[in-house]
């Protein structure tokens, strides 16, 4: 049997549904494997409601040769996502509970 997917919550900004941008006021390094990919002061971070803050790096200061492959192929890289984590429970973010939520983001946290 077909499960009918719910229809999406629209989150609106606003008093019950913030969503902020500022300048991290801090340095921000990001290495792999021990290879700084990028490494900035221009950091932007991003607050939605009760969601974790995320950072948006500047692509200037990003390390370009690790994309160039990227680029060469699809003609442009719009965003990179720092993505790693497990897939978690399958369905709509506005589904998962709680400790679903938390063990998909404590993976991305620790374990990446």
């Amino acid at each position: 049997m077909t499960e009918v997917p719910k229809p999406k919550t629209i989150k609106i900004p606003g008093p019950d549904h913030p969503i902020t941008i500022e300048p991290n006021p801090a340095r921000v390094t990001v290495t792999l494997a021990g290879r700084v990919v990028a490494d900035t002061t221009d950091a932007l971070i991003l607050r939605e409601a009760a969601y974790p803050a995320v950072q948006y790096i500047p692509l200037k200061d990003v390390d370009r040769a690790l994309i160039e492959r990227t680029v060469a192929h699809f003609g442009r890289l719009d965003v990179a996502v720092n993505n790693a984590g497990t897939e978690g429970k399958p369905g709509a973010v506005t589904e998962q509970t709680p400790e679903s939520y938390a063990a998909t983001f404590d993976t991305r946290r620790s374990k990446a």
